[in-house]
């Protein structure tokens, strides 16, 4: 049976479904093996190292693995943030990304992408923090009567952390006065109200100078903005365009990412403002050169639910997973481990081992996560992941994500594309599977 109906815990029916609550379905694909992630929780790792045991039916005569130069090996990036700690993105964004009801009073089912081994994963974003309000000198996050009602709280906060968000350093007081110690004081702040969290990306407060430059003396692994670079390079100087990854300099070399302002100008209307967006995102999704990587990086103050409802489903419309949606800490944090962590493999007969060596990674990298790409004409019969939280595979496709340091969230999807020639339609179905239930039907489980 095909469904191309549900009905919603309101009790309404929406039909047909939205294409935004639908993966890709191959009939021909191969389903991959996986090894479910748990949820997010501490590491378990105590070491610096981990294998990949591969295992094929007979000795190959080749085996190679390289690191996807993006994360589930993706072709394209979606960053977006909001700035000045709105309380919207947790009463409006985190429900449209996760799913969740929102401040409007609508259902959002939730948008996601797969990690290429059976496994779906949830859109992502970051929260640029200020800290002090300065009029009364306040703690914007605080609760008590000073609390400001349109800022978030630190417990939303953490929640957002604890499924994936970022929050980011947007300057204590949100002044042009000495950012060194404007970062550092925030930076302490957060610290100390979020369980020991450790910022490492800075947006810069309007166009202040001298905020780009304090968070690399920091120790930062990037800083953004819109408007101001401190005589560093900029990536994409046009902020209406990607940006290619391989036009960035290497991830060690300090320069600023630029950032596409997407709230709502004068006199603009709602879905004007949604048409900007979607070519935004039309620019990012179209075709490119073979084996890039495009990223694309948007922010707003406090954009409107429904506005952003609307772009997002567009935006998972055309993606074709193809689209990793994360925060730019987790994106940059990636770049650094592919380059840092230390690779060896060896073939011999018909195994096949891969040992990272993770010594060289900075103790605040948060995203301890990689893919990686097996290559060989050999058919894999099994792969087994040591010294990582957790691992999915696809024996298929031979690519192996590997989870540290904290163990990433999953809920299981059905698979993607793995071989065979589908045809030329861009429909999309989602197969759901029970097995094993009591009763007559799933009304009686």
């Amino acid at each position: 049976y095909v469904a191309v109906a549900w009905r919603l815990p309101d009790g309404s029916r929406l039909e047909p479904i939205p294409a935004n609550n639908l993966i890709p379905f191959d009939a021909l694909a191969t389903a991959p093996t996986t090894t479910t992630p748990s949820t997010t929780t501490p590491s378990t790792v105590t070491g610096t190292k981990a294998r990949i045991t591969v295992t094929f039916a007979s000795a190959p005569a080749t085996a190679t693995a390289r690191i996807a130069p993006a994360l589930y090996n993706k072709t394209r990036v979606l960053q977006f943030e909001e700035d000045d700690s709105p309380v919207s993105l947790y009463t409006d964004i985190y429900p449209v990304l996760k799913g969740g009801v929102a401040s409007n009073g609508v259902r959002y089912p939730g948008l996601r992408f797969t990690d290429g081994c059976g496994h779906s994963r949830t859109y992502t974003a970051a929260a640029a923090l200020n800290g002090h309000n300065p009029y009364n000198n306040a703690i914007w996050m605080d609760p008590g009567a000073q609390h400001d009602a349109t800022k978030l709280l630190w417990t939303q906060a953490q929640e957002l952390l604890n499924n994936g968000w970022d929050m980011e350093n947007h300057s204590d007081l949100h002044t042009a006065t000495n950012p060194a110690q404007q970062m550092a004081g925030l930076d302490a702040l957060i610290t100390s109200r979020l369980n020991g969290y450790k910022p490492s990306v800075m947006v810069v407060p309007t166009n202040y100078a001298g905020y780009c430059t304090a968070a690399f003396g920091a120790g930062y692994i990037a800083a953004s903005s819109s408007s101001q670079n401190d005589n560093l390079p900029v990536f994409n100087p046009y902020t209406d365009r990607r940006v290619a990854l391989s036009t960035l300099p290497a991830p060690t070399i300090p320069f600023v990412f630029q950032r596409y302002n997407a709230d709502q100008v004068y006199g603009e209307y709602e879905q004007g403002q949604i048409s900007r967006l979607n070519a935004i995102s039309t620019d990012l999704m179209a075709a490119g050169t073979a084996g890039e990587v495009y990223s694309q990086r948007v922010f707003a103050h406090s954009m409107d639910v429904g506005v952003f409802a609307s772009w997002m489903n567009y935006t998972q419309s055309i993606a074709q997973d193809q689209l990793w949606v994360t925060s730019l800490r987790e994106f940059a944090e990636y770049r650094r481990m592919s380059t840092q962590v230390v690779k060896s493999e060896t073939l011999s007969g018909n195994t096949f081992t891969v040992d990272l060596d993770y010594a060289g990674i900075s103790a605040n990298t948060r995203f301890q996560n990689l893919t990686l790409l097996v290559n060989s004409p050999g058919t894999i019969t099994n792969i087994t992941v040591t010294g990582a939280d957790s691992s999915s595979l696809n024996l298929a496709t031979k690519m192996v994500n590997i989870f540290r340091h904290e163990a990433a969230t999953t809920t299981t999807a059905p698979p993607t594309s793995g071989s065979g020639t589908g045809c030329s339609g861009t429909g999309s179905l989602t197969r759901e599977q029970w097995s094993n239930l009591g009763g007559t039907g799933l009304a009686a489980t």
